[in-house]
């Protein structure tokens, strides 16, 4: 079991206005990077009013994207040219109801815990050294023939709710969220010691494959959570971010991307931090910027420069919903991050034998009693998890258990079609 713990400085400093300049005052439609010189007049704890003013100058392109197959990969550059990074965020202790797709690293971007319990850390490690190794349930000649689902390493950093990982904090905060009466406090040395067989950052760098990665755990503050500092005091934070970071994992999002409010954190329509925009677009401009704790802002979005991930694996109901994002990195340091979308081509009669291979005897009773019977296509869409469409079709409404083991198997077939 292995462990490597990269932990720096978390100093803060106070600012009021910002600044979104650029060196080159050419147009340029493609980049936000190249945004003309404007001085944001507006304390930076008020993401709303900073977004009304930020918002016109960014990009919003599509991102660059490639398919992925079981069989083969669509493109055009060879696959040893990149390094393929499944990311993951939010899985709040519900880990193994998540499958990652073979790569060669694997992002988690924070709230692994629901509060920093020590089990769930432990149990996670024991899901991350599963990924690093072969499978051990299969004979010695298959698994020679396997390959570990994440060949390189695990990447990690904490998030707001791994409260035992800031042990000043939890001291001040325990009998707030493990009062004696239920259960009394937690182990938080032992939380922390338990976290095995990944790069663990905190304020702090590593490198997999000549890939720089930088995580930092810290967020906007909200109640008395885990990581947290007033607006007003991130910006020192993100200073701490080198330049020559390739990737960067930070647990909340910047301003305006993947950051939208859905429910009950006061009346903002944006979440997201104005400093961290501004630094990963004016100074860092890292190709992959990683992220999670808004649920509702899953998904990519791209700037001409940086490909913003929102990985939050479950929803705002805290249910698991959302597959790893997959992204290729190209090695060359200059190339844009390419997501990657996978495709199903397995027949119908393939189908039905993945689903009994892999005991989803739920399911797979609506598969075999539906007609026209459903192909690979049908069941993973290249964008989207088709889970409403499935339970339409399979007539499974009723069938609250069956819908619960469809939404796994989804997860599951997903992450086996790419190659």
């Amino acid at each position: 079991m292995s462990k490597f713990w990269s932990t720096g400085s978390s100093s803060s400093s106070s600012s009021s206005s910002l600044y979104f300049s650029s060196d080159d005052e050419d147009d340029d439609d493609n980049s936000s990077t190249n945004s003309t010189k404007s001085l944001i007049s507006t304390a930076v704890d008020d993401p709303d009013l900073a977004w009304e003013q930020l918002g016109e100058q960014q990009s919003f392109l599509p991102p660059p994207t490639i398919i992925s197959t079981s069989n083969e990969i669509k493109r055009e550059c060879e696959p040893k040219a990149h390094t393929r990074i499944a990311c993951i965020s939010d899985t709040h202790g519900a880990h193994r109801s998540f499958f990652v797709p073979p790569c060669d690293i694997l992002i988690h971007g924070g709230d692994f815990t629901n509060t920093g319990e020590p089990c769930v850390v432990e149990d996670m490690s024991d899901y991350f050294g599963d990924l690093l190794s072969r499978n051990s349930h299969v004979s010695q000649k298959q698994q020679k023939q396997q390959q570990p689902r994440v060949k390189h390493g695990i990447v990690c950093i904490a998030g707001n709710h791994e409260l035992t990982f800031q042990p000043d904090h939890y001291e001040k905060v325990h009998d707030t969220f493990h009062p004696p009466k239920r259960g009394g406090r937690l182990d938080d040395q032992k939380a922390r010691g338990a976290l095995t067989n990944c790069t663990y950052l905190q304020d702090g760098s590593c490198q997999i494959e000549d890939t720089n990665i930088y995580g930092s755990p810290w967020t906007p503050e909200y109640h008395c959570w885990a990581f947290n500092l007033p607006r007003t005091d991130l910006g020192r934070v993100w200073d701490n971010i080198p330049d020559d970071t390739d990737v960067l994992i930070t647990h909340g999002p910047p301003l305006g991307r993947g950051d939208p409010h859905s429910r009950g954190i006061k009346s903002s329509a944006r979440l997201g931090c104005v400093d961290l925009l501004q630094q990963v677009q004016q100074r860092i401009q890292p190709r992959l910027h990683v992220f999670g704790h808004v649920h509702s802002g899953y998904g990519v979005t791209f700037d001409g420069t940086t490909l913003f991930v929102n990985a939050s694996a479950v929803s705002n109901d805290f249910a698991p919903r959302n597959p790893c994002i997959v992204v290729d990195l190209p090695k060359d340091g200059i190339s844009p991050a390419v997501v990657v979308y996978p495709v199903c081509e397995l027949s119908e009669e393939e189908i039905l034998d993945w689903f009994r291979r892999n005991e989803y005897h739920q399911v797979l009773f609506y598969l075999e009693d539906t007609l026209p019977r459903l192909r690979g296509d049908d069941v993973v869409k290249t964008k989207d998890v088709p889970f409403m469409d499935l339970v339409d079709r399979l007539r499974m409404h009723r069938d609250r258990d069956g819908r619960e083991e469809l939404c796994r198997a989804l997860l599951h077939l997903r992450a086996d079609s790419y190659g």
